[in-house]
């Protein structure tokens, strides 16, 4: 057998790591911190501003733009989504149990995300928010 012939049968012995096809982080708020933790239509119009001004400093922060994809309304909940222009989806549930999901193409991408968020939560949430991001995932 020739050196290349063993490399070749070497190759396909070794099994390939595979990797991911997406890097996740996620936060939830199970102690209401967030304006957008709240189902009360009277407070709708302000859930859309707080939830607009996060996006907006996220934006600014990853210096990428991020666009909004729509909302999906899935019985008593909704999920406003969202796309980075670099590559990157977003995803955030208002409601009683808020929750942000954002997933990316690279790790290296989500870790980036992490730290803007952090930075982001206190930043716009001060004190409050440094529960959240000691959860962040």
């Amino acid at each position: 057998m020739t050196e290349t012939e063993q490399k070749e049968k070497a190759k396909k012995e070794k099994p390939e790591k595979e990797k991911p096809e997406f890097y996740a982080v996620l936060l939830r708020d199970s102690s209401a911190v967030l304006p957008f933790s709240t189902i009360e239509i009277e407070k709708f119009e302000k859930m859309q501003a707080a939830l607009e001004k996060l996006v907006r400093a996220v934006e600014k922060s990853m210096h990428e733009i991020v666009w909004y994809i729509g909302t999906d309304i899935f019985g008593e909940s909704c999920c406003e989504r969202f796309m980075f222009a670099k590559g990157g989806f977003m995803e955030i549930l208002p409601g009683r149990r808020a929750e942000l999901r954002a997933y990316f193409p690279s790790s290296r991408k989500a870790l980036k995300f992490r730290k803007v968020l952090a930075k982001v939560l206190l930043k716009l949430y001060g004190k409050k928010a440094k529960g959240l991001v000691k959860e962040l995932i």
